[in-house]
């Protein structure tokens, strides 16, 4: 990726974040003046881990070095810059960020959307090695929508993670669709035949998906119009497709997961509902997880309903990483 091609996404998405921040009551609530986003992403230290041979882009918030360290996973073609307000404000309440572009997304180089849950998995050892380098060995582990899904699979095979969070979470092998059985068939077939295929993202986010993010009219039209944003993933490859939806495998089970897990929804989410989610979170049997419902809340917690969800996160982390309790 060029320099001249960087700094245009970097400006495009500081704007994004100051729209989102004046049009969204949630964000305005909790940010105040829109201008605070430059306060914001002034603060962001950047850096970089190589993984077989791509430069990924990492935002790190930093709070006291001996604060607990916090890896951030974000949404279905998102750049972890869409999250900077919540990440921001997060930090100042005493925890190092370190927000993770997936290969292919955000300021990460490689083919558009060309992330599987494994690659993940592959180069999440990098990045914890750099937490305890640039930190301390306290670290956790959270993640929205997809990041959150993302965090929930690899609950089972990650270590040098003390706490977790997802915010949604899908069984590997289910799929939150009424033809999932066809779905996946198609799908894997393709995904043999041309992995790196590429699907758009009209496919995976269609109409009604797009409603139900949030029930601010900016965020659905901003949504409908994904195209216009060069930082958001306009397409993903169909392995990347065929890994979070329905093909990845853990290593192990969920009943093995020794630490403690936080399973975060809305009661009104209409991408994931929450009768999904509990019969998920019920049947992954996790030894130490909680779930929380935020009652009326929709999709984009970290957006639409910041000022009830950061104090969420922040007391779950404060309890299992600077309290230590489970």
């Amino acid at each position: 990726m060029k320099r001249h091609d960087i700094e245009a996404k970097k400006q495009y998405a500081r704007d994004a974040a100051k729209r989102f921040a004046a049009h969204v009551p949630g964000l305005r609530e909790a940010v105040g003046e829109p201008a605070r986003v430059d306060d914001f992403i002034s603060a962001i230290r950047e850096e970089f881990v190589t993984w077989r041979g791509l430069r990924l882009h990492l935002d790190i918030y930093e709070s006291a070095p001996t604060d607990p360290v916090l890896i951030f996973h974000g949404g279905i073609g998102t750049y972890v810059r869409f999250y900077v307000a919540m990440l921001a404000l997060l930090s100042r309440r005493g925890f190092n960020i370190i927000a993770v572009d997936r290969p292919g997304h955000g300021f990460s180089e490689g083919k558009v959307g060309d992330c599987t849950v494994e690659d993940v998995r592959d180069f999440l050892p990098l990045v914890i090695e750099k937490a305890g380098e640039w930190f301390n060995d306290r670290i956790g582990m959270f993640g929205s929508s997809l990041g959150g899904i993302t965090t929930f699979y690899l609950l089972p095979d990650v270590r040098g993670i003390r706490s977790a969070l997802c915010h949604n979470w899908l069984l590997p092998g289910e799929l939150p669709a009424p033809n999932k059985g066809l779905l996946r068939s198609v799908a894997r077939l393709g995904a043999r035949l041309v992995p790196r295929a590429s699907v758009p993202m009209s496919l995976l986010l269609d109409e009604e998906m797009i409603a139900a993010l949030s029930v601010t009219p900016f965020v659905e039209e901003y949504f409908r119009a994904y195209r216009d944003d060069p930082v958001l993933c306009s397409t993903l490859t169909l392995r990347s497709v065929v890994s979070f939806f329905g093909g990845y495998r853990p290593w192990c089970s969920f009943r093995e997961v020794e630490i403690p897990v936080l399973g975060l929804i809305g009661e009104n989410d209409g991408m994931l509902p929450l009768d999904a989610g509990r019969r998920w979170w019920t049947a992954a049997n996790l030894p130490h997880g909680e779930l929380h419902v935020i009652p009326g809340a929709h999709h984009l917690l970290f957006h639409d309903h910041l000022a009830e969800s950061l104090p969420v996160v922040a007391d779950w982390f404060d309890r299992t990483l600077r309290q230590g309790k489970v």
